[in-house]
């Protein structure tokens, strides 16, 4: 009999819609940037969101959201007052460093993640490093504990 045995781990298939909203005073390479970090982190990762919130307000929203409650083909806006006021937000700064929260279910806090798929697995809090203390991603997965190591460097 072995020492441990293996649990698998299965992934979900997010319960939303796929979207891409992306702020429209945002110039041309900062979009061609977000879409390649997104198009990276989609296809080399677990991640099936990407927000991102600056200065503020919100700017990019890409993968899966959850539906909104008037169309079921719309995703939720991000409300990035109510987000920026939470305590996942508030201890994401001032860390000033990664939070990887690996079993969302586990977290009281997931509430203030409204914009993402209610079966989003995992999350991974990173301030973004070339925005400064302005800016986080929050980047949605469909695995718990799905992120590995080498992941959560990718971001950075």
């Amino acid at each position: 009999m072995p020492f441990f045995e293996l649990i698998p781990v299965n992934k979900v298939y997010p319960e939303g819609v796929e979207c891409q909203r992306i702020k429209s005073h945002l110039p041309n390479f900062v979009v061609s940037e977000l879409l390649w970090a997104w198009e990276s982190l989609s296809v080399m990762t677990i991640c099936r969101s990407l927000v991102i919130v600056y200065d503020g307000e919100f700017i990019f929203q890409i993968g899966f959201a959850i539906a909104s409650h008037a169309s079921d083909k719309e995703a939720v806006l991000v409300d990035a007052n109510n987000f920026m006021q939470g305590l996942l937000y508030q201890s994401v700064l001032k860390s000033g460093s990664l939070s990887y929260l690996a079993n969302l279910s586990l977290y009281p806090g997931k509430s203030e993640l409204s914009f993402l798929p209610s079966n989003t697995q995992i999350i991974m809090f990173l301030i973004l490093q070339p925005l400064g203390d302005k800016g986080i991603g929050i980047i949605g997965g469909d695995t718990i504990r799905g992120f590995t190591t080498s992941d959560q460097v990718l971001p950075s």
